[in-house]
């Protein structure tokens, strides 16, 4: 009786240790969505406002051309973004969104503004 305990419990351990390394090797699915935001020497952000969906963790790379303006920093206080936008390297944040509406992202001084439209 006790050897037969023994073997249910190799096997099911055996079971669960399979099961881990498959899963464990098997890429993730989740949906994700990504928007590339440039600022040039013309002070607005390409493109001014772009849609999000909810729920979908979303990456948006800032990439700044010019130091001809005030876009030092990317500001998207919704989301408690603060990053500092070095001229020519990309920088990508990711959030969350988890509500529908719009919301503003802006340069550190507030001058040049966009929009995120969450559906």
């Amino acid at each position: 009786m006790k050897r037969k305990y023994i073997s249910v419990f190799a096997m099911t351990f055996a079971l669960v240790l399979i099961t881990a390394a498959v899963s464990a090797q098997t890429p993730s699915k989740r949906p994700v969505q990504r928007v590339h935001v440039t600022l040039g020497a013309e002070d607005t952000y390409q493109p001014e406002s772009f849609r999000l969906r909810r729920n979908i963790r979303a990456y948006i790379t800032f990439l700044r051309t010019s130091d001809r303006n005030c876009g030092e920093e990317i500001l998207i206080p919704k989301y408690g973004i603060h990053r500092n936008l070095p001229v020519n390297k990309p920088v990508t944040v990711w959030f969350v969104p988890r509500e529908s509406g719009s919301f503003a992202f802006s340069c550190g001084m507030d001058m040049i503004r966009g929009t995120i439209i969450v559906d």
